[in-house]
């Protein structure tokens, strides 16, 4: 079966219009419309239940959506099998034969098309130098660390070229140090191969780390798209507000072409409606200074947590709890909790989120 033109969207990469997807009277998908660009690593974040699978499932052709359609490169892909799409997924489980070696299990995919022993075998030894595993050819899954069955699987996903690598979850199952150094094999491969990744996690430092732009969701729905330092520091929504570790939120108004809030009277950032509204102002602990600032605010000091390189500071202002976080060493004399603090921050730095009616 051939990719059927699309004439009306001749963009490259991969399209959602519109996609949802219902189990009996469930909705578990709302109504979305995504772009991937081709060559590029888009994470999607959320919890579990948000979608983020569904919509990786549908792209693979594992999941027919209820209405929508999927396209890419500018052709209607929606109703193609996964084989019929030049896509490949890297599963949790990796699915490796414990029967085959590490060379057979990468060179599966091309003796399935039909490519032969010799030239296939070569391919795989090339793929697997690619990721780091170039003297391990004769040796099964079962004699492999979890990393290196990892590397094994995303060899065999690769071999093959495919347009767009689908990645769900492929660093759950590993411990931190791996996880981590994971990551950035994971990105320097993906910039190595100029292909596209789409990459499902519901790691929040995961997706920063690694994403071009990065898809969050909550409920079946997006909540925000956007770059990772966009979505960091200016959220639009509570739940992005939220969802990205640690922030102070606190309730303001929009009043007089101006924010009020505990904070203080902070300006209304241009583009942004003057109609009077209840909302809330984002600050990253980070972003508070104890000493200086553009704009100063008394408070009294709570609390004080010595993490190692990072200070976290529990104050009160205006009956608002912020958090601040600090370098350790930079600031040796701290004072004590219950005493009274001068808190600085750059109004600049405060996003504005929206509260829906």
């Amino acid at each position: 079966m051939m990719f059927s033109p699309a004439t009306e969207s001749p963009e490259m990469g991969v399209i959602l219009e519109a996609v949802s997807k219902t189990y009996g009277r469930v909705q578990v998908l709302q109504p979305t419309g995504l772009e991937v660009a081709d060559g590029e690593f888009l994470t999607i974040l959320g919890p579990s239940g948000s979608g983020k699978t569904t919509i990786l499932r549908m792209i693979g052709g594992f999941v027919q959506p209820s209405s929508g359609r999927i396209l890419f490169d500018g052709a209607d892909v929606t109703g193609l099998p996964p084989h019929k799409r030049p896509f490949n997924t890297f599963f949790q489980d990796y699915a490796l034969f414990p029967h085959m070696s590490v060379a057979e299990n990468v060179a599966y995919g091309l003796r399935v098309r039909g490519m032969g022993r010799a030239e296939a075998r070569a391919r795989a030894a090339e793929t697997l130098d690619l990721v780091g595993l170039s003297g391990m050819l004769e040796r099964r899954p079962a004699q492999l660390s979890g990393g290196q069955r990892q590397r094994v699987a995303l060899a065999r996903t690769i071999i093959c070229e495919p347009k767009l690598v689908l990645l769900d979850e492929p660093l759950s199952a590993l411990d931190a140090e791996l996880r981590h150094h994971m990551q950035g094999f994971l990105k320097d491969l993906q910039r190595r191969l100029a292909t596209t990744f789409l990459f499902v996690t519901h790691d929040q430092e995961e997706a920063i780390t690694m994403a071009d732009r990065i898809v969050v969701m909550s409920q079946g729905r997006i909540e925000q798209v956007g770059p990772p330092r966009a979505l960091y520091y200016a959220p639009k929504t509570p739940f992005v507000a939220r969802f990205f570790g640690d922030n102070n939120l606190v309730e303001a108004r929009v009043e007089d072409g101006q924010v009020q809030c505990a904070l203080g009277a902070l300006p209304l950032p241009e583009g942004v409606s003057a109609t009077p509204r209840k909302i809330l102002v984002a600050l990253r602990p980070e972003q508070i200074l104890l000493s200086g600032g553009a704009r100063r605010v008394e408070g009294h000091l709570v609390d004080v947590t010595f993490a190692g390189a990072v200070t976290t500071l529990t104050a009160t202002v205006g009956g608002h709890e912020l958090l601040v976080k600090m370098a350790s060493g930079a600031n040796p004399a701290l004072p004590a909790p219950g005493e009274r603090i001068t808190l600085g921050f750059d109004p600049a730095a405060v996003a504005l989120v929206e509260i829906a009616p």
